[in-house]
């Protein structure tokens, strides 16, 4: 078996939008141990939207008058869908997360289309 099968069976691809992109940065754990925080780090930097997206885009975050909230907006006919390969630590990782947060009912709305995603990896 060549290197590149192995590779594809124990990876899984995640396919994010912008919307779900930027719901991953709030569900992920801001605590836990170094090798947690380690591999949300690397989840991070797979789904990050880089400024030449955010250019292309047109991405944008404006501050909600009279309020501490943050609107985002951006071109939904520019917008790719991004597919994120994802290792098993990862994938475990997202999926207790995800499991935490609806045994504790802290799911957001704004949350639900990646959590579906999530749990049928």
């Amino acid at each position: 078996m060549s290197g590149k099968k192995k590779l594809e069976k124990r990876s899984t691809i995640l396919r994010l939008g912008i919307p779900e992109r930027i719901a991953l940065n709030g569900i992920l754990p801001r605590k836990g141990s170094r090798l947690t925080l380690q591999v949300v780090d690397e989840i991070k930097k797979k789904a990050i939207i880089t400024l030449e997206e955010q250019k292309r885009i047109k991405y944008k975050e404006e501050v909600i008058p009279g309020t501490m909230s943050m609107n985002v907006v951006w071109d939904l006919k520019k917008e790719k869908p991004l597919d994120i390969v994802l290792t098993p630590f990862e994938v475990d990782l997202l999926k207790k997360t995800i499991n935490f947060l609806d045994s504790q009912e802290e799911l957001l709305e704004e949350w639900r289309s990646l959590a579906d995603k999530i749990v049928k990896l």
